[in-house]
């Protein structure tokens, strides 16, 4: 233990610069060895669909109800133009977002706590298996949480010292990233004009304070419109996520540790360090507490507790969505540990980290078959075998197109002008429900019809199953989970 005192608190290159370097290089070899385990699906078709748009193109979709800012999207679309459009492409982009938070986090825990902290946040970083899920989907979040570990290192950097213009420059440059790759950057945007209030010590320091806030405010003006917009439509029509249970706050912190056990260990850890700080109380050689600490704490707590309550009337608390809250989450148990194990306890602090990574080590389950799991080549692939000259796909829901497509056929995928008559033309139709899938039918009399559709409705006006079985002969079926069915219909 004395060897690793003595390694962590040594300010040198190794701790500079190596071990973030051998945390990202870990990272992104063993995240990259499963970028083309999971199949393309969820929101992933519709992100790279749309980033092959021209640029008015992606800025339209704002227009029509896309709920998310342009950045990603933008950026995808230059990155296609580099890479293509396969799997491994696509998913690049955000393992390199992922890979490099790595060194901003660790950054954080040295630069202002020290380096065991800096260890523990990147290292508890690189095992979570939501980060792990996010760095290899093709969508913003890995994106969300780079920008929100650098806004949160600029900020502190900014906050003790308001007249550094670097430091200001880049708060104010990684505030309009963030709040133009997703509009929940805004939470951390009303947390730093409230950490500015509390902390700044004079009226001119909250002035200065407030200026990479106002700046960016200014400018996120051209899409305060669609935000507004958006939060209309949300609050009367809802979204499609349910209101969450009362258990489901403390069930995401279990999957931030990966399981409930790990979370339960660091409970454990906290209670001891908590009898050692009072002992160090008592003894009059404990540090005097930090509000960096403070300002990690409220940096998940305030918007995480947010998302959950409002959640009641506009559901907005699912994985994705709170994933940008595990930044302070991975930084703050490290720094809470450091702060209550002082002086000659202090062994115990990486006696208990070591045995807290080691057990969530144990418990990460790389990509597992109960989350967001789809088979959907095996479908596709399953659907293809049927085809023939005279027959006709449906797919259902409408909104399971471009899944389709990405997996059927590439160059179809490709058509950004006009997709609905370029389907058409290859006999393939997107359905709403049970009447639109009639009036198809009913204009290509006498084929085959191939029918995929993500789960089982039973709503008469939706569930095309029993109707088809009527009218049909079914040839086979297949189920691909988790959700997605294909049964193959020949005239009678």
């Amino acid at each position: 233990m004395r060897f690793l005192r003595e390694i962590f608190k040594d300010n040198s290159p190794i701790i500079r610069y190596y071990i973030p370097f051998g945390l990202m290089l870990i990272s992104l070899i063993w995240k990259f060895s499963f970028i083309d385990y999971r199949d393309i699906s969820m929101d992933e078709p519709f992100t790279i669909y749309h980033a092959q748009k021209d640029f008015k193109g992606m800025i339209d979709l704002l227009s029509k109800g896309e709920p998310n800012p342009p950045l990603f999207m933008i950026m995808m679309h230059y990155w296609i133009k580099l890479f293509g459009l396969d799997p491994i492409a696509v998913r690049t982009l955000p393992l390199l977002f992922n890979t490099l938070t790595i060194p901003i986090v660790y950054s954080i825990g040295l630069r202002f706590f020290n380096a065991w902290t800096g260890f523990m946040a990147a290292a508890l970083f690189v095992l979570s298996e939501y980060q792990f899920f996010a760095a290899l989907e093709a969508r913003t979040y890995s994106l969300l949480s780079l920008l929100v570990a650098s806004s949160l290192y600029f900020y502190l950097i900014y906050l003790n010292d308001v007249k550094n213009k670097r430091a200001m420059f880049f708060l104010i440059l990684s505030n309009l990233l963030l709040v133009y790759s997703h509009y929940f950057g805004w939470y951390i945007i009303i947390l730093q004009f409230l950490f500015t209030s509390a902390f700044s010590k004079s009226w001119k320091n909250a002035l200065w304070g407030y200026l990479p806030v106002v700046t960016t405010f200014i400018g996120f003006l051209p899409l305060l419109p669609f935000v507004i917009n958006q939060f209309l439509r949300k609050s009367k029509v809802g979204t499609f996520l349910m209101p969450p249970d009362s258990s489901q706050f403390l069930n995401e912190l279990y999957c931030f540790l990966n399981h409930k056990s790990v979370l339960y260990y660091a409970l454990y850890i906290l209670a001891a360090a908590v009898l050692f700080y009072l002992t160090g109380l008592l003894l009059r050689s404990v540090t005097r507490f930090r509000k960096e600490l403070l300002i990690l704490f409220l940096w998940w707590m305030i918007p995480y507790s947010f998302m959950f309550l409002i959640s009641a009337k506009v559901p907005m608390f699912s994985s994705k969505y709170i994933l940008f809250n595990t930044i302070g989450f991975y930084l703050f148990i490290p720094a809470l540990f450091s702060f209550l194990f002082q002086q000659k306890f202090r062994w115990l602090n990486y006696l208990g980290g070591i045995i807290l990574l080691a057990y969530m080590g144990i418990n990460t389950e790389m990509l597992p078959n109960t989350y967001s799991y789809r088979e959907i080549r095996k479908a596709v692939r399953f659907a293809s075998e049927y085809k023939t000259d005279n027959c006709i796909f449906i797919l259902h829901p409408y909104w399971s197109d471009l899944l389709f497509l990405y997996h059927y056929d590439r160059d179809v995928f490709t058509e950004t002008n006009n997709l609905p008559a370029r389907m058409k033309e290859n006999g393939i139709y997107n359905v709403w429900g049970l009447t639109h899938a009639k009036q198809v039918v009913e204009a290509n009399p006498g084929k085959r019809v191939i029918l995929l559709q993500d789960g089982i409705f039973a709503s008469p006006e939706e569930n095309l199953f029993a109707h088809f079985d009527t009218i049909f002969t079914k040839v086979d079926s297949g189920f691909f989970p988790q959700i997605t069915h294909v049964r193959i219909y020949n005239p009678k």
